[in-house]
């Protein structure tokens, strides 16, 4: 059996080394046996910095145990779910802590049955074989990799693998995850693996909208989501979730450029802005019905669709203040992914939009106007948006004159 304690290491940092410890000194107190599973193995063993969510498979737990491991470890439980498993507060930490367990499906894309099993149980449960691998935090084997479906060869030799001849039917979820896995980790289907897959794309009908929509997210907050999307374009996945839905390279490629400094729900935002660009009214309403989005990935996804369908020649043909009134009232995100789906001048002159006059603003204020003599009410918005579209189209450009054009505009109200 390899040992991998140096490895994790060189590639943990000392404050999750220390968590891993703690948890597993706790467990063995509490008499059950820990091992840190799945992704998190899988992680550490490529050096994937990313994917480091701490989970931790208890051999032998029941209900009480959680609550003993926070006990022990001066953590604190921040949520539990009907599949034994419990979210563990340690620090800045937040580690998964779960039940080892057998899962059963009574149908094709339902929540699976758990029990409570060995941990030979709980690896053959996994989707793929290289998230089938555990490694012991137990004080005596600490470091020793199980490995009892040959993952570790699977990740070095480039393969992913399906564990269940029925996986992809069990939960259909799962091929989203394969085309994140295939992207990140470069790893190829196996034949039987990209066979069954194939055979079960259908099964995602039966997948309710808030999974399908939490497994489209997790595309899009992969670092770079273009080789997935390929992939679940290629698979007919796209289509099987809304016909509506499809795949062109050019947005994609720049995705991770574009969205590298956007906060989690902006990245999501903007990937359904891109996948809703130019669709129809029926589209939109279908696409919404099927993923249930929440509120701001559905605007995005609505107003998407809405300047998608606008002419590019007659949107590029607008001064800069004519086409703000047509983008500003707009998602920024569905702007963004506008612009990145049409590309071309249209995509040039929305980079120049978000980047320089979205947020554009005279130097004056309403105050400003006021004591020029604009008297409040109505004429000192109206002076504040002239002045916006005059920096806009290059009619002014110092704050000089930008003033002098607020005397004549505050004489003209005056006058009126």
């Amino acid at each position: 059996m390899d040992n991998v304690a140096d490895l994790l290491a060189s590639r943990l940092t000392e404050e999750l080394v220390r968590a891993l410890r703690a948890v597993g000194t706790a467990a063995e107190a509490a008499s059950v046996a820990p091992f840190l599973v799945g992704g998190s193995v899988r992680g550490a063993l490529v050096d994937d910095q990313g994917t480091f969510d701490l989970d931790i498979a208890l051999v032998g737990a029941d209900d009480a145990t959680f609550a003993r491991i926070a006990e022990l470890t001066g953590g604190r439980l921040s949520r539990r779910s009907q599949f034994g498993t419990a979210k563990l507060q340690l620090d800045s930490l937040e580690i998964d802590l779960a039940m080892a367990r057998a899962e059963d499906y009574p149908k094709p894309g339902s929540l699976p049955v758990v029990r409570s099993g060995t941990l030979e149980e709980d690896l053959s449960r996994r989707d793929f074989s290289v998230n089938a691998m555990a490694v012991s935090l137990c004080s005596e084997t600490w470091g020793d990799l199980v490995d009892l479906h040959e993952g570790l060869a699977d990740l070095k030799q480039g393969r992913l693998r399906v564990l269940q001849e029925n996986s992809f039917r069990d939960d259909p979820t799962r091929i989203v995850r394969a085309a994140r896995y295939a992207s990140r980790l470069d790893l190829s289907p196996t034949a039987g693996t990209l066979e069954s897959l194939l055979q079960s794309v259908g099964f995602l009908d039966s997948v309710s909208p808030a999974r399908i929509r939490n497994e489209l997210d997790r595309v899009f907050l992969e670092r770079d989501p273009s080789g997935a999307m390929n992939l679940l374009s290629d698979w007919n996945v796209l289509w099987s979730i809304h016909p509506c839905l499809e795949f062109h390279a050019d947005p994609w490629d720049g995705f991770a450029t574009e969205a590298g400094a956007l906060p989690p729900q902006a990245r999501t935002s903007l990937g359904y802005a891109i996948l809703a660009c130019g669709i129809t009214e029926a589209d939109v309403n279908g696409l919404i019905a099927r993923l249930i989005p929440r509120a701001s990935e559905r605007r995005s996804i609505e107003d998407s669709a809405t300047l998608g369908r606008m002419s590019a020649t007659e949107l590029v043909s607008f001064s800069n203040s004519s086409l703000a009134r047509v983008l500003d009232p707009l998602a920024e995100s569905a702007v963004l992914g506008v612009g990145m789906a049409k590309g071309g001048k249209l995509g040039c002159r929305i980079s120049q939009y978000v980047r320089s006059h979205r947020g554009l603003r005279p130097y004056l204020t309403g105050d400003s106007l006021i004591e020029m003599g604009v008297p409040r009410g109505p004429s000192v918005g109206s002076i504040l948006k002239r002045l916006r579209n005059a920096w806009l189209d290059g009619e002014i450009s110092t704050a000089s004159e930008e003033w002098a054009l607020a005397k004549e505009l505050a004489v003209e109200v005056a006058e009126s």
